[in-house]
């Protein structure tokens, strides 16, 4: 009967294991933890006067299809946040079997700003060795900012049409310069005199 009772208690520890988790609170260490709290579905995080605060929620997804798209998405309110482009994280960290990050982060970007609302969104394909997904949720370095979470989704999509690009590249070392600006001035001199029709990209 015990190792009736071993076996049990052993394949529920594990079907636990393999369910997507809650959100749950994240920081590297303590003394950089940032202040965290939840009304309902909104999770919130601050500064709480620390610069160097670094953090905020996490929640792991899985059973994720390696090759399959998925469609991130989130919606926040800042407050006393300076520089949102970098001081707001939203993100797809992907896992493989072991845990180990298995490719790049997927980081979400701007899409609209609504009622006071800024509503983010990524989409990407899964790698090819993971097997779940880390949706991070963080406020970079703002002591005095304030983040609101809502309506954060992760879910399967088809992946977008194929666009084709054109792209140009330029190998132009300026030399003796009187500025930054005087450099950055002389690449679009030469863009626009060698770069000949419409081009997406310029390197």
């Amino acid at each position: 009967m015990a190792s009736r009772t071993s076996w049990l208690f052993l394949l529920c520890a594990c079907a636990s294991a393999q369910s997507s988790s809650d959100w749950t609170p994240w920081s590297a260490r303590p003394e950089i933890a940032p202040a965290t709290s939840r009304e309902g579905t909104t999770l919130t995080v601050s500064g709480a006067g620390n610069p160097a605060a670094y953090g905020g929620w996490t929640r792991r997804i899985d059973a994720i299809q390696p090759g399959a798209w998925y469609r991130f998405s989130a919606s926040y309110r800042a407050q006393g946040v300076a520089s949102e482009n970098w001081q707001v994280v939203a993100r797809i960290d992907w896992l493989d079997s072991a845990g180990r990050r298995a490719g790049q982060p997927e980081y979400a970007a701007w899409r609209r700003h609504e009622n006071g609302w800024s509503h983010l969104e990524a989409t990407a394909p899964a790698p090819s060795q993971a097997i779940s997904a880390r949706l991070e949720l963080f406020l970079a370095n703002a002591p005095n900012g304030r983040l609101d979470w809502r309506d954060v989704q992760l879910t399967p999509t088809s992946a977008p049409p194929e666009r084709r690009i054109r792209v140009a590249s330029i190998n132009l070392r300026p030399d003796r310069v009187s500025s930054p600006a005087e450099s950055v001035r002389q690449f679009v001199e030469v863009a626009r005199r060698r770069v000949s029709g419409k081009a997406d990209l310029i390197l």
